[in-house]
């Protein structure tokens, strides 16, 4: 009696070998191969039976009469079953692959309503733009204040950089010290560094960081900083406050409890930037409250965000940065 048994390649099949081979150091032929054994074990086929790998319309048939005179050990089968401990660098490509499929999922708009400050009008804005809430408003608004920054550095224009940088805080109410939300201390930094006359130099100098990639270099990073670090080069930069930064790590919980990862290595191991008090608090998450450690997480979130961005096909960061925001809402 002749039995044939087809196993079909399909996409998630292919991921599960894809997966064996990271995880154990073997080929994907090496887990087909066993795959094939472990079915001819289970079914018990006739040594004039044959075994069948289908891909598309492409198939590749084997003799395997001698296979089924072997038993696979049950020491084998076990062997092949077990999953071994995924290395640092696996995880962390792992979650990236997560993280990708997690963030395609995510359906609901991006909104964000804003209104700036009288002090911060400025004649080289469209006036329109003073007050938004569209995503077009909020891109418009945003590539200006960027334009203007840029162009104030290589003109050697303090005052231009200044406003521009006024704005953009502004945009997100970071600016102004005690008078507009819980921010403090954007304003006097800004208007210290540009009453000592080295405003233009400050920018260029963080600017070359974020070209070189040097962001543990960058002078500060508050919420308000991150706008003026992304309009500078948003190609390469997230806008990132504790609202992004929460939404990536509930969905870096789920990650690990899923995988049954007990320790997350350092490269994902993001930390977060509220306290127990506040309601995006997440227990067991270490508080960041230093500047050069908050420095070290925006570099891993945004290496992170990049893997994840070429993944997806997203143009730049912020398109992935807007649904954190939403997931962190």
């Amino acid at each position: 009696m002749k039995k044939e048994i087809i196993i079909t390649i399909d996409e998630e099949l292919i991921k599960v070998a894809e997966r064996y081979e990271a995880e154990t150091e073997k080929s994907v032929s090496h887990f087909f191969e066993h795959a094939g054994y472990l079915m001819l074990a289970r079914y018990s086929v006739a040594p004039e039976g044959g075994l069948s790998f289908v891909k598309g319309k492409a198939s590749v048939q084997e003799d395997v009469w001698a296979a089924e005179s072997q038993k696979v050990p049950e020491e084998q089968e076990a062997c092949i079953l077990r999953k071994k401990p995924m290395s640092s660098k696996q995880i962390v490509q792992a979650f990236a692959e997560y993280l990708h499929e997690y963030l395609e999922g995510v359906t609901d708009e991006y909104q964000w309503k804003y209104e700036v400050n009288p002090e911060s009008y400025v004649d080289w804005m469209n006036p329109k733009l003073y007050s938004g809430e569209t995503d077009a408003e909020c891109n418009e608004f945003l590539e200006c204040c960027g334009a203007a920054l840029n162009r104030g550095i290589d003109e050697g224009n303090s005052q231009l950089v200044f406003e521009a940088i006024r704005l953009c805080m502004d945009w997100v109410g970071a600016f102004y010290d005690f008078r507009r939300g819980p921010q403090k201390g954007n304003e006097t930094v800004v208007k210290e560094i540009l009453e000592n006359g080295t405003l233009v130099e400050f920018i260029q100098r963080n600017r070359e960081h974020i070209l070189a990639g040097n962001i543990e270099s960058l002078d500060y990073y508050t919420s308000g900083w991150a706008i003026v670090w992304y309009i500078l080069a948003p190609d390469r930069m997230v806008i990132l406050g504790s609202r992004e930064v929460y939404g990536l790590n509930k969905i870096l919980v789920e990650f690990a409890e899923k995988y049954n990862i007990e320790k997350l290595p350092r490269e994902i191991n993001f930390g977060q930037l509220v306290y127990r008090e506040n309601r995006r608090f997440i227990e067991g998450i270490k508080y960041v409250y230093t500047p050069k450690g908050k420095l070290k997480m925006y570099k891993k979130i945004l290496k992170v965000l990049n893997s994840v961005k070429d993944m997806g096909g997203y143009t730049c960061c912020h398109e992935i940065d807007r649904k954190l925001f939403m997931i962190g809402q």
